[in-house]
């Protein structure tokens, strides 16, 4: 009787592994897909540009002014960046450090919108989800 559990357990075994096998076969022509060389004469696609150095230096500025200064400075500052780079890639940080500012100086109507807009920019941002919930 132990024999023939052994057994049967061992041909469980095999089963399994060669089952596991067959699944990860490519069933297709075994080659991988190849993308087509890109036709003589057509322009490369150029990377995405990024953020202005001026830009940049404005928001470090920015992050520098935050750790240090009192929730009005804060405001002015965050409102400042906003309006001289409306378009930043930054833009749902300082949105997020706005709504906590605006929370703290008891202005919700402002809280609220700066909140909206932190949240339209990432929909997780775990600052701002208990603020506006």
């Amino acid at each position: 009787m132990k024999h023939l559990t052994i057994r049967a357990g061992a041909l469980a075994v095999a089963a399994l592994g060669m089952a596991s096998l067959g699944w990860s076969q490519d069933y297709g022509t075994g080659q991988p897909i190849q993308t087509p060389p890109p036709q003589p004469g057509t322009p490369e696609k150029a990377p995405a540009p990024g953020p202005a150095k001026a830009e940049v230096d404005a928001y470090n500025k920015l992050i520098a002014t935050m750790k240090a200064a009192d929730s009005r400075q804060k405001i002015s500052a965050g409102e400042e960046f906003i309006g001289t780079y409306p378009n930043s890639m930054f833009n749902g940080a300082v949105y997020s450090a706005l709504t906590t500012a605006y929370l703290s100086v008891n202005d919700v109507e402002k809280m609220v919108a700066a909140g909206e807009k932190a949240l339209a920019s990432d929909p997780n941002n775990v600052d701002v989800l208990p603020i506006m919930a």
